[in-house]
């Protein structure tokens, strides 16, 4: 008589049975899971949904022919990873045909989201089906223009039935150029404050690139201007200083 083990990935439902050349009369299970709402049964055909993962001892009484014996079988409770949520990757590129190569290890951190990269596997695909065959995965360094959709699967070293797929986007921005820009200089008319208007640089900053494709602000700072922050109006109004 032998016991028979199917579904072994944490949170599924695991599956017994028993395989005998004579007819069991009874069977008594002890899943070996003591915390556990209900860890016995005398189904010849019971199910169990182990509260952690690990290693137990289950056991099987058995009766046939009026004859009680134990049957015992070590079963591994695989762990399956957490699903993360992976952030879309957009690229800034100077490449003229957009294209940006793409190290997708880069976001193995990001899609473990702490789990152990000694514990779990992460292989990256351009399909869904291929992620979920395990077939062809990117291996190199992927260079692309995109958009596209980049399928992840997530999968334990041990049981690589204990997994799953997530996906993303990656995807190529071109990189903008500021152009050369040439001063201002204006008369002081008040001999306090001057309107300066800056409509005339936008043309200058933006040179042939398309204004559609970019947004375009003016600062006071390099540190404002790198962050994003505390932009000027069009017309600024300001100390008749150099600014």
């Amino acid at each position: 008589t032998s016991i028979n083990v199917t579904n072994v990935c944490y949170g599924s439902v695991t599956e017994f049975s028993l395989t005998s050349d004579d007819a069991i009369t009874s069977v008594v299970w002890d899943f070996g899971d003591p915390n556990a709402s209900s860890n016995s049964s005398v189904s010849m055909t019971p199910t169990h949904t182990f509260t952690a993962s690990g290693t137990y001892t289950v056991s099987a009484t058995v009766v046939i022919n009026g004859v009680s014996e134990i049957y015992t079988e070590a079963v591994t409770i695989y762990a399956v990873p957490q699903q993360s949520t992976v952030s879309d990757w957009l690229q800034c590129t100077l490449n003229n045909d957009g294209t940006y190569t793409f190290d997708l290890t880069e976001k193995n951190s990001e899609v473990l989201d702490g789990a152990s990269a000694s514990q779990f596997d992460v292989s990256y695909y351009h399909s869904e089906a291929e992620a979920i065959s395990g077939t062809d995965p990117i291996t190199a360094a992927y260079t692309t223009a995109g958009p596209e959709t980049i399928f992840v699967k997530v999968e334990n070293q041990d049981n690589t039935d204990c997994s799953y797929i997530t996906s993303f986007v990656i995807e190529t921005s071109q990189q903008p150029v500021v152009n050369g820009m040439t001063d201002i200089y204006t008369c002081d008319e008040n001999g306090l404050y001057i309107d300066v208007d800056l409509t005339d640089k936008i043309a200058e900053a933006y040179g042939i690139q398309s204004q559609s494709d970019f947004a375009l602000s003016f600062h006071t700072s390099q540190d404002d201007a790198n962050n994003n922050v505390n932009p000027i109006d069009i017309v600024y109004n300001t100390l008749a200083l150099n600014q």
